[in-house]
């Protein structure tokens, strides 16, 4: 597991990747994931140690578990639908992670406090 040395999220509070398990709403949490691996060069490493372990939960390759279980729910176009392997001309017009910048320092380390609700918001209101 090299790959994990060069991985975006190293460092970056876990709760982002593998949300509580009483959390309302996971989607938060995974809003917050996905913004650190959209841009992340090991992306595809990441997600194809996730298939090869038969992970069931968490966000792995910038895929929630949903996002892995039903991918005929999502958006054509979409960066998700992409790095499941959609081939359709919206698809392969999504952006790549060379594409996406994600200013990862400016993120919750692990153990350290955060106010979920307006990291959410300062990330996605762009």
């Amino acid at each position: 597991m090299d790959w994990i040395e060069d991985a975006l999220c190293k460092g970056i509070n876990p709760d982002f990747f593998f949300p509580p398990l009483e959390a309302q709403s996971p989607n938060h949490y995974y809003a917050i994931g996905k913004y650190v691996c959209y841009a992340c060069p090991v992306w595809k490493q990441c997600l194809k140690y996730c298939e090869s372990n038969e992970e069931v939960w968490g966000l792995w390759g910038g895929l929630t578990p949903q996002d892995r279980r039903k991918p005929h729910l999502l958006r054509h176009g979409s960066i998700e639908s992409k790095r499941l392997g959609c081939k359709c001309p919206q698809c392969l017009a999504a952006p790549d992670w060379e594409d996406v910048y994600a200013d990862t320092k400016s993120l919750p380390k692990a153990g350290s406090p955060y106010d979920l609700l307006s990291l959410v918001y300062e990330l996605t209101r762009g």
